[in-house]
């Protein structure tokens, strides 16, 4: 029997049989992007598109056809990248279990990306200013692991914990396996 606790894009599947003290432990946690994070992904859209907009006015009250024309080619690019951008933040999900941590992303082609909390090595936190301003941060969790080194959490509100579950998580998973891990300099 499964107990769902949503708090706006963060959803909590706890165990319901579970020890109360336990719970932060063994319960999954599914993140998807905030939709203020979609904001933060249209400011880049119109900042790029301002010159050019600047310059398609310019052109255009000056009767320059053939200027107006190449003006117009890079909205051409920008308006399905940003289009692409907005798909691929939406496909974005991250899932941060017990001993693994999972992200699911792609538009066109789907990937899935797993690895064990107990080889995780590093974590951050980045703000833009805009993200700064809509309350938002992304996190950024490294592992040791050879193949996929990092993956961004984007669009979490900053006061949610998130940082904190996963350092309890992983440092409890390295001592329930045992794991010591050796870098060379």
């Amino acid at each position: 029997m499964m107990m769902t606790t949503t708090y706006s894009n963060i959803t909590i599947q706890q165990a319901t049989e579970t020890k109360p003290a336990q719970n932060d432990v063994l319960s999954d946690i599914a993140i998807r992007p905030s939709l203020k994070q979609y904001l933060c992904v249209l400011y880049g859209f119109v900042w790029r598109f301002l010159p050019i907009g600047l310059l398609l006015l310019l052109c255009y009250r000056h009767d320059m056809p053939l200027a107006f024309a190449f003006c117009l080619l890079p909205l051409f690019v920008l308006i399905p990248l940003t289009l692409y951008r907005l798909f691929y933040l939406y496909s974005s999900s991250w899932i941060i279990g017990a001993e693994i941590v999972s992200q699911k992303r792609g538009v066109f082609s789907a990937s899935t990306v797993y690895f064990e909390l107990r080889r995780v090595t590093g974590y951050y936190e980045q703000q833009s200013w805009l993200q700064r301003l809509l309350g938002l941060k992304t996190i950024l969790v490294t592992c040791s692991d050879k193949g996929y080194l990092r993956i961004e959490v984007k669009g979490i509100p900053t006061d949610f914990p998130l940082l904190a579950v996963i350092r309890q998580r992983a440092e409890r998973c390295k001592s329930d396996k045992g794991y010591t891990e050796y870098t060379y300099l």
